[in-house]
């Protein structure tokens, strides 16, 4: 016990014996160490806080208008799912995050931000304006949709403030990453300093010093996963931009259709009225003469053109409506179906002697019994239609498997087609045989029924006088229990069997 008392004392002596000003010396080193360390906390905690929040604002406003961008395009591509207050309210919101950095506010997620520095914030006002004029922009695009001249000039204005105001966001951001780069370095440096001070001060100090790398690799890890966010925002955003360039194709295309339609209709509108008119000025010098039989003959025949033109706005409004209004969906047997397409073309079917072969393996589809039903009737009585001087006229329904994709089919042994038509055929009006009856849409109802029920249709045909076969393809039950209601859909123009 005496010797472990002797080994103390020294000790003992030691810290007892040192002059108080060593012991202020060791307090004030201690409070020294203390506070880098609280220095070196704060520090990177002020950076986060600081930065951070203007970063998020940044990509909020960025998100916010890419994204009214996307439903702008879609609304001016006819989507009809596409509301013009939810582009307003993401315009609304990408102002209040670009007001909130202005004036110190809170942004729409409830946190305070605010520039620091006047040429920042000239910079937002810049881009509160730019968005401003942007909204203005697609208010006007959403107007003039229907007017292709119009849009198309919009089209360039919007472009152009779009791109303008991306420029002005990407200004921002870079500014921001200029500051948090400068204040890291700032930061860094101070940091370095406060190692060697610490280092020759106090041994103790590596203590807190691996503290403090602890916090300061949380710092740096947090900023590395908020460049992450930047970078996966930046493609983000390239996808947005090849969806507006899909977009923007699309929209060219169905202009394009849209020309071609009007310039076909008001071919085919023409036409009758070109007769009915020639027909009155006949009656007028037949009424003169006193002739009735002729008189009797004009006034039929003006009765025919105007029967022509009754059926073609009949039709027109039928492909109008497909796509647009569609009767609920439902398990529909497909053999059901056939039988019931057959009897409504039952009189051309007996009148041209067609035997009619319905296969026992149809399956059950799914979809709008009612549109499926006119593809059967209007594929068979294409099929009669151009059934030709066929001693043994046939037709086959049947189904046959492509992989694991159904395929549905209407076989005839008739005329056949000219392969170089098998696309043209599905076009708008336009018959391969003037002298046909019928306004030449069967075809195209066939084609839009289809695609709205998500399939596909085509025809199979070896050439003249060796029969064709019209396939269509439908897709499975989906996991909910109904078809859009809505969905664009192509008009076009072209030559067309029936």
């Amino acid at each position: 016990m005496s010797t472990e008392r002797d080994d103390a004392s020294p000790r003992h002596e030691w810290l007892t014996g040192m002059p108080w000003r060593m012991h202020l010396l060791i307090a004030f080193l201690g409070l020294t160490t203390i506070g880098m360390v609280v220095y070196g906390f704060r520090t990177g905690d002020r950076i986060a806080a600081t930065h951070a929040p203007l970063v998020d604002a940044v990509k909020e406003v960025r998100i916010r208008v890419a994204t009214a961008q996307l439903w702008v395009e879609e609304a001016v591509g006819g989507d009809p799912n596409v509301k013009p207050e939810t582009i307003w309210s993401l315009f609304d919101d990408a102002d209040a995050y670009a007001v909130a950095m202005l004036e110190g506010g809170e942004t729409p997620d409830g946190v305070c931000v605010r520039l620091p520095n006047a040429r920042m914030r000239e910079e937002m006002q810049d881009v509160r304006k730019t968005i401003a004029a942007l909204r203005r922009s697609a208010e006007a695009r959403l107007a003039a949709r229907e007017d292709i001249a119009a849009g198309r000039r919009l089209d360039e204005r919007y472009d152009t403030l779009f791109l303008t105001l991306l420029d002005k966001i990407g200004d921002v951001d870079a500014q921001i990453q200029d500051m948090i780069a400068a204040d890291l370095r700032r930061f860094q440096w101070t940091q370095w300093g406060l190692i060697v001070v610490a280092v020759l001060i106090w041994g103790a100090a590596g203590l807190a010093f691996r503290s403090f790398e602890r916090r300061r690799s949380t710092a740096l890890r947090e900023t590395h996963a908020a460049n992450e966010a930047l970078a996966s925002e930046m493609i983000r955003r390239q996808q947005v931009e090849r969806e507006r360039e899909k977009l923007i194709g699309k929209l060219e295309t169905q202009n394009a259709e849209l020309e071609r339609f009007a310039y076909t209709v008001s071919h085919d509108l023409k036409s009758p009225l070109i007769t009915i008119k020639g027909y009155v000025g006949m009656l007028q010098e037949d009424l003169v003469k006193g002739d009735p039989s002729q008189v009797e003959d004009d006034l039929d025949r003006i009765s025919g053109a105007a029967d022509s033109m009754n059926e073609l706005l009949a039709d027109l409004l039928e492909l109008s409506r497909i796509g647009r209004l569609v009767n609920p969906s439902e398990d529909v047997p497909l053999q059901e179906l056939a039988q019931e397409a057959i009897e409504l073309v039952g009189g051309q079917i007996r009148e041209a002697g067609v035997v009619v072969e319905i296969a026992p393996d149809l399956p059950v589809v799914f979809g709008d019994r009612i549109r499926l039903r006119e593809v059967l009737q209007n594929l068979i009585d294409n099929a009669v239609k151009y059934m030709g001087a066929q001693p043994n006229p046939r037709i086959e329904l049947g189904t046959r498997h492509d992989g694991d994709r159904s395929e549905y089919y209407v076989r005839d042994n008739g005329i056949g087609i000219d392969p170089c038509y098998n696309e043209r055929i599905f076009g708008l009006f336009d018959q391969l045989d003037p002298k046909a009856e019928g306004s030449g849409i069967g075809l195209t109802l066939v084609r839009r029924i289809v695609e709205v029920h998500g399939g596909h249709v085509w025809v199979e045909s070896p050439g003249r006088g060796h029969g064709s076969t019209f396939c269509f393809t439908l897709a499975p039950k989906p996991s909910h229990t109904c078809l859009p209601a809505n969905d664009t859909l192509r008009d076009e123009a072209g030559v067309k069997m029936g």
